[in-house]
């Protein structure tokens, strides 16, 4: 019978949620895994996993492929790499394997052609190409460091191994952590982001490991922490330096042990996360010095991954720039760089990396006076302190020149907009519809901004428009 049914059995050796992949064999051959990949998908949830040679498909331990599917068998189906594309063996299964309508026992199977196991879809496929810039993932860039990146992430995604980020900020380190999570097994389970330099020192131990109702002053119900909400999935612990030596110790108990007890709670509970930490600084010198535990820096870096600044780049900043420009750009609108202002781009040191170009060439787009950003329609940010450009936007003065203003490091991009709009309203003797051109907005939404920084809309009555 091709009708579905559960195998009680097999759910009973299954582990929900939970998909291993083996990872590569050591030595010999090409790296295939760079250019095939099989796409799992069960119950409407893709994931995309690296293939080598060959695989057992199945619920079991015995399974390299481990799916959460109850009508698939501990061991299923065996796929392996041909010439042909992909030859699929049934390994006796309850419920059959299947391609299109057809019920196999053993096919070979052309790239690209679906093969169901219960409720499971499996295809294997190459990377499609991306006729717009190189991504990986949500990641622009085919540097030769970058692409050491990404072999670094194929490889080690589909392990259930720790893996510790180095890098300086604007480097990407969360976008990298994202990565690991959706080339793994765990791509269809939470992804836990919890910035360890962000939280207080009295809420950081709630905020990992959750408080029961009354735990303390202010605890009116329960709170799951971060550890509860991650489980079956990954826990992205950015800024790991900064957790303090306390909370270093229960961190480290609760990654060897995988169980966590709330605040207040009597009894401890069973997780299942992948640890994902980062942080811009070394921990090595920070052990060295005592401000780091040297048993949780072992525990976290089973793979240390170093990221390259955005200088040790610069063949990625051509292909980065025309990306953000790209993302940011008015719809329809079609902006170019001029040479000078692109030599004086390729000039700079770059010190916050990607997430400075992005903003730099943001601003850019919003101060550009026509179809092309030119040089000086580009300023970078200065140090805190050089400057007292802050003070100036204090009061709305219709006739003030800022041409001299600069902008600084740990403004947000509101408070850059808000500027860049009064610059433009003023260079243009404060014409709405002349303003809305050269910002690409609509009337309407320079009204709304005129209504929000206290800009009179009858000024409008008082010079002419356009």
């Amino acid at each position: 019978s091709t009708a579905q049914s559960t195998d009680e059995s097999t759910l009973a050796s299954g582990r929900e949620g939970r998909t291993v992949v083996q990872p590569p064999r050591q030595g010999g051959g090409a790296l295939t895994d760079l250019t095939v990949r099989l796409h799992v998908t069960t119950r409407g949830t893709e994931r995309v996993l690296p293939f080598r040679d060959e695989a057992v498909v199945g619920t079991g331990e015995r399974a390299s492929v481990q799916l959460d599917d109850p009508f698939v068998s501990a061991t299923h189906a065996r796929l392996e790499r041909s010439d042909a594309g992909l030859r699929v063996v049934d390994l006796q299964s309850k419920n059959g394997t299947f391609v299109g309508a057809a019920r196999v026992v053993e096919a070979l199977v052309p790239l690209g052609v679906p093969v169901r196991v219960g409720t499971t879809e499996l295809v294997l496929k190459r990377p499609e190409r991306d006729a717009g810039a190189p991504t990986f993932e949500s990641m622009v860039g085919s540097d030769a460091a970058r692409r050491k990146v990404y072999e670094t992430i194929e490889r080690v995604a589909p392990s259930q191994a720790a893996v510790a980020i180095f890098g300086e900020s604007g480097t990407g380190k969360e976008l990298v952590a994202r990565a690991l999570h959706q080339r793994s097994a765990r791509a269809s389970k939470p992804f836990v982001p919890v910035n360890c330099g962000a939280l207080s020192k009295e809420l950081v131990e709630s905020e990992l490991f959750g408080h029961e109702k009354g735990a303390f002053t202010g605890a009116e119900k329960l709170h799951k922490g971060a550890f509860e909400e991650a489980d079956g999935g990954t826990l992205f612990l950015d800024e790991i330096g900064e957790l303090p030596l306390p909370l270093q110790a229960k961190l480290l108990r609760a990654l060897e042990l995988g169980e966590i007890k709330r605040v207040g709670a009597s009894k401890p509970m069973t997780v299942d996360v992948r640890i994902v930490a980062a942080t811009n600084r070394d921990l090595r010198t920070e052990v060295k010095q005592g401000r780091f535990r040297e048993d949780l820096y072992w525990r976290l870096c089973v793979v240390p991954l170093q990221l390259p600044p955005l200088r040790a780049r610069r063949g990625d900043l051509a292909l980065l720039m025309r990306h953000f420009l790209k993302v940011y750009a008015p719809t329809h609108a079609s902006v170019t760089i001029s040479p000078e202002a692109e030599a004086k781009l390729f000039e700079h040191g770059w010190p916050g990396n990607v997430r400075e170009l992005k903003n730099v060439l943001h601003r850019s787009l919003l101060l550009r006076k026509g179809e092309r950003i030119e040089a000086d329609d580009v300023l970078f940010d200065v140090e805190p302190g050089a400057t007292t450009a802050s003070e100036e936007s204090a009061a709305y003065d219709p006739h003030a020149d800022d041409s001299d203003r600069v902008y600084i490091i740990g403004k947000t991009l509101e408070s850059v907009e808000d500027e860049t709009f009064l610059k433009t309203w003023r260079r243009l003797g404060a014409r709405p519809t002349s303003v809305a051109k050269a910002l690409g907005q609509s009337r309407g939404a320079i009204y709304r901004r005129m209504e929000k920084l206290g800009i009179p809309t009858a000024a409008e009555n008082e010079i002419k428009d356009e």
